[in-house]
């Protein structure tokens, strides 16, 4: 309508919001350490995403995410074989235990920014095969630095296009599957392996021993 504002300029704060000039004036949309650094003192928890206009705060938007209906009984699956789950998460503290509780996940590091999300796991990677499941814009940098890095099918096309690989049915439960399914390809390429080596070996002996056929050899 004719009373919308306009946006005359604006500036993202990587990690933290949005700044922007506008004909009601400087517009901040985002996190309480974006207000904090503009000298801003928010009265709500780190759980809301935050606004002021002209250093002065007028409210919040609260926002929650919808856990996908297969993400208990999956994280359940992976608990139950050893696994070790971890949640990195750009939500603070409070909202991300909760979402871990709900789902199963034994572990939860809160308030990471990409950057901090790729450390941690190139951490974990120093001592342990890391799989990293996201579908964000902000995921491709841990995505890279995982040993697996798995992307959603309806994910950010930056994290597919770094992927190692893509569950096309957009479903957590595929995890699982491809989990299954990769354990079955290297036990048969386990299984060509050491028959081929095994065959190569009792023809080497029998060439030795002057028993072995050439079509031993070309078997």
């Amino acid at each position: 309508g004719e009373n919308r504002p306009t946006v005359e300029w604006s500036k993202e704060h990587a990690g933290r919001g949005i700044e922007a000039g506008t004909s009601v004036g400087t517009v901040l949309v985002g996190n309480a350490r974006l207000l904090r650094e503009m000298g801003i003192e928010d009265p709500l928890p780190d759980t809301s995403v935050l606004v002021a206009i002209d250093g002065r705060f007028v409210g919040s938007i609260e926002v929650s995410d919808t856990l996908r209906p297969d993400s208990a009984s999956t994280i359940g699956a992976l608990n139950a074989r050893s696994a070790r789950t971890i949640m990195l998460a750009g939500d603070q503290q409070e909202p991300a235990r909760a979402v871990a509780a709900q789902v199963g996940v034994k572990e939860v590091f809160s308030g990471l920014l990409p950057e901090d999300k790729r450390d941690r796991v190139e951490a974990l990677g120093q001592d342990h095969t890391t799989v990293f499941v996201g579908d964000g814009i902000n995921d491709a940098p841990v995505i890279t630095a995982a040993d697996c890095g798995i992307a959603m099918g309806l994910g950010s096309d930056v994290a597919l296009e770094n992927a190692d690989v893509i569950l096309a049915s957009d479903n957590l439960s595929g995890l699982l599957k491809a989990l299954t399914l990769s354990k079955s390809v290297m036990r048969v390429v386990h299984i060509n392996i050491w028959f081929a080596l095994g065959i190569k070996a009792i023809v080497l002996v029998l060439g030795a021993l002057g028993m072995a056929q050439m079509w031993m050899a070309v078997f």
